[in-house]
């Protein structure tokens, strides 16, 4: 956890102001405990993933920013006909593991660039699917 920790660095674009209070979990447990204190605290959240064609403004961003940088937040995991993915794995990777366990339905997001949290968030979809409808629970 840091404050006023400069966000440029992390992102594509490389511009931008500071996180108020920056906060880098390793688990699902430090996310959680993260998100409480946010809660408790009455922090706003933002989650910053890869940081992608983000502009943050130059006064930078009030509350809490958690980013899921940690190569937990990167899993992909293989259970039976299920896959389990943190929100940061690439989308590309997850058509590629998905069709290396022989699973199929997921191969709309191989062309889409992006992580998992992102295609939550914003629904992404090609070729006629999104990705809504391949998913069962966040």
């Amino acid at each position: 956890v840091a404050e006023n920790e400069p966000l440029a660095k992390r992102t594509t674009l490389g511009v931008g102001g500071p996180a108020e209070i920056f906060i880098e979990p390793s688990s699902e447990a430090d996310l959680a405990q993260a998100l409480r204190y946010c809660t408790a605290n009455r922090l706003p959240v933002f989650v910053l993933g890869r940081g992608s064609n983000l502009l943050i403004r130059d006064g930078g961003i009030r509350g809490g920013v958690v980013s899921l940088q940690h190569d937990f937040f990167s899993r992909i995991e293989v259970r039976g006909e299920t896959l389990n993915c943190g929100a940061r794995a690439r989308l590309k990777h997850v058509a590629n593991a998905a069709r290396d366990a022989g699973l199929a339905g997921l191969e709309f997001l191989e062309g889409i660039p992006g992580c998992v949290g992102g295609a939550l968030r914003m629904n992404a979809g090609a070729m006629g699917a999104v990705t809504f409808e391949v998913v069962e629970r966040v």
